[in-house]
């Protein structure tokens, strides 16, 4: 062993001489190179074979590369790459080849070696590996596989990628994957042929294999998400009309349980429409007429989900429900102007919203396509279905004041959201308040709206609307009647950190120290049992504040006594580390 080592090291040298030559690596460094390459040619031709020496030593080999690069561009020494960066290259290859001798049965290997004959062009190389891994592991087919794709896509050769694949399908008759590739390498080897007479030539060897390859798939596939695959796929290409014909027909006979069938099968007599006929955005600008073949496809698209609702099971029912009514409000979007189709997509969605399958999403988009009188009706419908629904209360409400409906009924369907809604209504108020705002011209009105909002709500309302209120009565009364209002609404419970925070940016604009002061008081009264921030930010703007008072530090010592007399003993450090912080910065 050791002379085996001893010779492939002296093979070595003429690369390391010209590392050492240009001056990539110091002599320090070249001799710890040469002991780390001694150590693993010790390991690797030792009687006892591990993998992990031959990944081990790959792994350093490919690195050494990477720096070796590096360093070429950070000194600016180009010359010899062929002597160092191939030898290395060629000893990485030959790890590899050793170490697949030794462990044929790691697929993972030749993953990985494949993967390096490509980056490095080692295109012979690359062929062979595919060779060897077919011959070592034809029993799985993610190998025959790998082979095809590297034939598809590093050799662009469909043609030799199409034969591997036609023999794995032979090993492997009920394997999906080998099949999805199958259909789309036949049409990526149809899209090769760039002109238009060889286009048409191929089309129809093109479906006759196609067909051939899923009558095939017919007899030893089963999954129908496989052929909806291979029909969006398929779609494109409208001389395979046939072949999505003949695969239709078998997923209703053969997978009519599964929702996603009837919607495709559904989607595509609806898309059939277009093709024969003018395109749909010409459509629907005719406001006068809608084209009688649109609207006949129009209604065999929904007779096709009703026909499947008839057969499908009641576990998949909903699904298709889902699927269904997602495409009518598709549909209704693109119909905008053809009211004939409209009306039919009106009555199907109606239809769905009285058997209870309309969700909320389904809801809102109905509601935003539709005019303003058949909104509102969506609406209530909508709120009495599905009465927890924050937006199907809001689009309610604004709609009753987008219609200039009645102050009465606009409150009572306020009234009857936050009742629904509980702590969840806050864009309720905010909407109904905003309203109040632009059509009372009573003051005091619009003060008890949110006083009720205050004291009679859950917190989630309360304190938000203060913060809403003292805002409000800043920018119409000023600063005076702010710190009333505030002093009133600060001491409602629950209280509200964010509404101190929020009367200090107004005090800001004021510069009214003896003001600010107040409110940090109040702010540190409330939560300076368990808020250390409040605590921090009184001082901060007591140093702040008070820069040229002589006193200042001893005032801001009694503040922190008070801090730690207040807050847990748990609190006290990361209090007392945060005060010196800010102690030290003064």
């Amino acid at each position: 062993m050791t002379d085996v080592v001893q010779k492939r090291l002296e093979l070595m040298t003429p690369e390391v001489e010209e590392m050492r030559r240009i001056k990539l690596y110091s002599e320090e460094e070249m001799r710890k190179l040469l002991i780390k390459r001694k150590e693993f040619e010790y390991k690797i031709h030792s009687r006892l074979k591990d993998l992990q020496d031959f990944t081990d030593y790959i792994s350093y080999e490919k690195c050494l590369l990477k720096d070796i690069k590096l360093r070429r561009n950070k000194f600016k020494r180009n010359e010899k790459k062929s002597n160092i960066e191939y030898a290395i290259i060629k000893r990485i290859k030959s790890l590899y080849e050793i170490a697949l001798l030794r462990f044929p049965d790691e697929i993972t290997l030749f993953y990985s070696f494949l993967q390096f004959c490509d980056k490095v062009n080692f295109v012979n190389a690359a062929s062979n590996v595919i060779s060897n891994m077919i011959k070592k592991h034809s029993d799985n087919p993610q190998v025959w596989l790998t082979a095809a794709k590297w034939h598809k896509h590093q050799r662009k050769d469909t043609k030799s990628a199409m034969a591997m694949l036609l023999k794995a399908i032979a090993i492997h008759k009920d394997n999906v994957l080998l099949y999805r590739e199958i259909v789309l390498t036949k049409l990526n080897e149809f899209d090769n042929y760039t002109s238009l007479k060889e286009n048409v030539e191929q089309q129809d060897l093109c479906v006759k294999q196609l067909e051939k390859i899923i009558n095939k798939t017919f007899e030893n596939i089963k999954d129908c998400e496989f052929y909806l695959f291979v029909l969006e796929i398929l779609e494109k290409y409208e001389f395979t009309n046939k072949v999505q014909d003949d695969i239709q027909k078998y997923l209703q006979v053969n997978c009519s349980d599964s929702a996603s069938v009837w919607d495709c099968v559904a989607k595509k007599n609806m898309k059939d429409a277009f093709k024969d006929s003018k395109s749909l955005e010409q459509q629907t600008a005719n406001e006068e007429r809608s084209d009688e073949s649109v609207i006949n496809q129009l209604q065999a698209c929904i007779s096709k989900y009703k026909e499947g609702f008839a057969v499908i099971s009641a576990s998949h029912k909903a699904d298709l429900w889902k699927l269904y009514i997602d495409y009518l409000l598709i549909l209704q979007e693109k119909f905008v102007g053809n009211e004939e189709a409209l009306e039919i997509l009106r009555k199907s969605l109606n239809e769905a919203h009285e058997i209870g399958c309309l969700h909320e999403n389904h809801l809102l988009t109905w509601l935003k396509n539709a005019d303003q009188q058949e909104a509102l009706v969506i609406a209530v419908r909508g709120t009495e279905t599905i009465p927890h629904s924050i937006d199907l209360w809001t689009a309610r409400l604004n709609l009753l004041i987008a219609s200039n409906s009645s102050p009465n009924e606009i409150e009572e369907v306020f009234q009857l959201g936050i009742k629904s809604l509980k702590k969840n209504s806050l864009s309720l108020w905010k909407l109904i308040i905003k309203y109040y705002c632009q059509t009372s011209s009573d003051p005091s009105f619009i003060e008890n709206m949110y006083m009720k909002g205050i004291v009679n709500q859950p917190k989630e309302i309360s304190s938000q609307l203060k913060l809403q209120y003292i805002e409000w009565i800043f920018k119409t009364k000023g600063i005076q009647d702010a710190r009333q209002i505030y002093k009133k609404v600060a001491v409602i419970t629950p209280f509200s950190r964010d509404l101190h925070d929020e009367m200090l940016c107004l005090e800001s604009t004021q510069g009214d120290k003896e003001a600010c002061q107040q409110v940090y008081e109040l702010a540190c009264e409330q939560f300076g049992k368990t808020d250390i921030d409040v605590w921090i930010n009184y001082i901060n703007f007591y140093l702040n504040a008070n820069k040229k008072n002589p006193n200042v530090n001893e005032i801001v010592e009694s503040i922190r006594r008070r801090a730690l007399q207040k807050l847990p003993q748990q609190l006290h450090d990361i209090f007392t580390e945060r005060y010196y912080n800010i102690m030290q910065l003064v």
